[in-house]
């Protein structure tokens, strides 16, 4: 798996996670933090949740799950609207 790099001044590292109700292939998190591009952002898996750890800015950052190729909320989380017509977490 790939490291998150070094923590930059005012960042915490922040784990998503996402546990799947039915066998899925990959997920990825997407979100204002890597410009909505899930490759840059491939979870692992450990048998029963995939996680993916982000250093983040202070802040609220919107995100999604793209759970095998497909947008998907984080059903853990609350929703915002986006101004764009969409519901992130």
């Amino acid at each position: 798996a790939e490291r998150p790099a070094t923590l930059l001044k005012g960042e915490q590292q922040i784990t998503f996670a996402f546990t799947p109700k039915k066998t899925v292939h990959s997920v990825q998190v997407a979100g204002d933090f890597n410009n909505w591009t899930g490759s840059k952002t491939p979870m692992t898996f450990d048998g029963k949740t995939y996680r993916a750890k982000v250093n983040l800015t202070p802040g609220n950052h919107q995100y999604k799950f793209i759970v095998d190729g497909k947008w998907q909320n984080d059903p853990n989380t609350p929703l915002v609207h986006d101004g764009e017509g969409h519901l992130n977490n």
